[in-house]
């Protein structure tokens, strides 16, 4: 049961830290197709958290969230790379590269708990494929 929940909780960081990603490059985006790619990869994240914190939930567990720390350096840091450069083909990039992580980190998190349960898996390879569209789809902003 602790690797489920280690598992489900990476899930969640992973996920919600997806959606603060493309919450400041949505804001100042121009382009339309652009625009519809960030709702669609938004609305995958939103409901893969949602699954892994009512999971979670149903085994009395605190789904937690990222900390205050963690939203403001990411808010930060993509609001000071967008200053000089808001162009579609500099934000895909940055996006490419926060995925990058996340599918790095979500791996790992995959391969440090074996003994998760089935769906807790299957939840993290649904997050895992979905980033790795991602990256494919941003590429074609490069």
């Amino acid at each position: 049961m602790e690797q489920e929940i280690k598992l489900l909780e990476a899930i969640v960081k992973c996920s919600e830290m997806g959606q603060g990603t493309l919450d400041r490059p949505s804001e100042i985006n121009e382009n339309g197709f652009f625009a519809d790619t960030m709702r669609i990869q938004r609305g995958e994240y939103d409901a893969i958290r949602e699954e892994a914190s009512r999971m979670l939930a149903a085994m009395g567990e605190d789904p937690g969230q990222l900390s205050a720390f963690e939203k403001l350096s990411t808010a930060v840091g993509i609001k000071m790379n967008t200053l000089t450069d808001k162009s579609a083909r500099h934000m895909a990039e940055m996006l490419i590269q926060g995925s990058t992580m996340g599918i790095v980190d979500l791996t790992k998190a995959i391969r440090d708990n074996p003994g998760a349960g089935e769906a807790a898996h299957q939840l993290a390879s649904r997050l895992l494929r979905s980033m790795q569209r991602d990256v494919e789809e941003l590429k074609s902003y490069l």
